[in-house]
């Protein structure tokens, strides 16, 4: 099972209010909304916090699909109604009930599935009124709300939670995050299906098929998959390519380890650089997957930033690559959480600072470090000048834990301090305590 229980589905034709709907019960906006229909792809998860239900926001239906694409997107929704156990069908309560929406409230009653129709764009009680007029009678009493002004949520809320069992809402708590990143066209959403072993994630010939953000469980590495929209270097054209870009970049600063998809045809580019020098700054775990493998292509040079980076070569379309990726991520989570000794990484960056060169009159001196945080691994380090540390020192250190401890494929962070004034004066005050005692001795002998 990919996705979370239980789950309650939002049907409809295009810009009915599916996705605000989505976003104000979830009290988020990972939907991306907009007055264009057609927005919504894929099968977008919210998490109702607090209320023990899931979300999925589903594309719009469309009576006789005329691209792949959009055949594409009717199948996806149409698979999800053997893992929902409620459905809500949104119809827009300012014009009149299509016959395709009477089609599909048939389909609903056929099927046996718990429904609720749910009439959206109701600002007030007269508008209500107006509406009976224009969807005429319903075999179920409709719902009315309005996503913008919230009128009617709270109703909206308790009716469905009348539906659903009351459960435990443990799904996707306390799991990592594994996000899927990379330039449009690389395989990233193939890659997605091929681990959740289902199509979740629409895919097409088409660039930047993926807009909103596509999650998916994944047990057997204890985490959540994350597929997310290209990361294009040329500047979002549309306000669709913005909120895209948005939550893609939330989503490099949220996933506990990051996957960069890149094409072996064109290796790792100048922005599959920046990706991972995003996903760094963000202490995100690192993995760096090699699509197309079926073409025989490998990706050997990793930049010199991120020679930690392993290589992973995987193939979306024949699965290579893909049973040993959970392991593998397993493996990552575990090194991000290393706990390092103080006194070893004090006998390390003893060793190195030696050869540190001298700035001025004086080489910058190390005093102490401590390691004060996980995922990833942060070290405190206590020095005579923080102002005579440069980028060339840091590396020195982090060199020097790598070769000692496991840390590929992992971030690691620095804490530059001067040595606090007040240890300064003790040291003094003992050093001055040290003179004296050692001038009594000689002048007793």
């Amino acid at each position: 099972m990919s996705r979370p229980r239980p789950l309650v589905a939002l049907l409809g034709v295009p810009n009915v209010g599916k996705s605000t709907i989505a976003n104000k019960l979830s009290k988020n906006r990972k939907s991306i909304t907009s007055s264009e229909p057609g927005i919504t792809r894929d099968a977008v998860l919210h998490k109702v916090s607090g209320e023990g239900f899931w979300i999925v926001d589903t594309a719009g239906y469309q009576e006789g699909p005329k691209t792949e694409l959009d055949k594409k997107i009717l199948s996806l929704t149409e698979s999800l109604k053997d893992e929902c156990e409620l459905f809500l069908l949104v119809l827009d309560g300012k014009r009149a009930i299509t016959s395709y929406e009477k089609k599909l409230i048939k389909s609903l009653e056929v099927s046996g599935s718990d429904y609720i129709i749910v009439v959206n764009k109701i600002d007030d009680e007269q508008v209500k009124a107006e509406s009976w007029n224009n969807i005429g009678p319903l075999q179920s009493k409709p719902i009315f709300i309005s996503s913008q002004t919230n009128y009617g949520l709270r109703n909206l809320l308790s009716e469905i939670k009348r539906f659903l069992p009351k459960v435990d809402f443990d799904d996707f708590n306390g799991l990592k995050s594994i996000g899927i990143f990379g330039r449009p066209g690389v395989g990233k959403s193939t890659l997605f299906n091929k681990v959740m072993k289902q199509e979740i994630s629409v895919t097409s010939h088409e660039d930047n098929t993926t807009r909103d953000i596509v999650e998916g469980l994944w047990p057997e590495c204890n985490g959540v998959l994350v597929d997310t929209g290209g990361m294009n270097k040329k500047k979002p054209r549309s306000n669709i390519e913005v909120y895209s870009r948005r939550r893609t970049i939330s989503a490099i600063n949220n996933v506990d380890v990051g996957l960069i998809m890149v094409d072996p045809q064109e290796g790792i580019t100048r922005q599959d650089c920046r990706l991972i020098g995003e996903l760094i700054e963000a202490g995100a775990a690192l993995m760096i997957l090699a699509g197309k493998s079926d073409l025989g292509i490998e990706v050997k040079e990793v930049p010199s930033f991120c020679k930690f980076v392993n290589i992973h070569h995987v193939s979306g379309l024949t699965g290579d690559g893909i049973d040993e990726l959970g392991n593998m991520i397993g493996d990552l989570m575990t090194r991000k959480s290393i706990q390092m000794q103080t006194a070893t990484i004090n006998k390390i960056f003893q060793d190195v600072t030696i050869s540190w060169p001298q700035t001025g009159n004086r080489a910058c001196k190390h005093f102490y470090s401590v390691q004060v945080d996980t995922s990833p691994p942060k070290i405190r380090s206590f020095v005579s000048d923080v102002e005579k540390i440069d980028s060339n020192h840091i590396r020195s250190l982090e060199t020097g834990l790598r070769r000692f401890f496991p840390l590929s494929g992992v971030p690691i962070k620095f804490d530059m301090l001067n040595r606090p004034r007040k240890d300064i004066s003790i040291r003094k005050e003992i050093n001055k305590k040290e003179n004296l005692n050692k001038k009594e001795k000689i002048k007793g002998v």
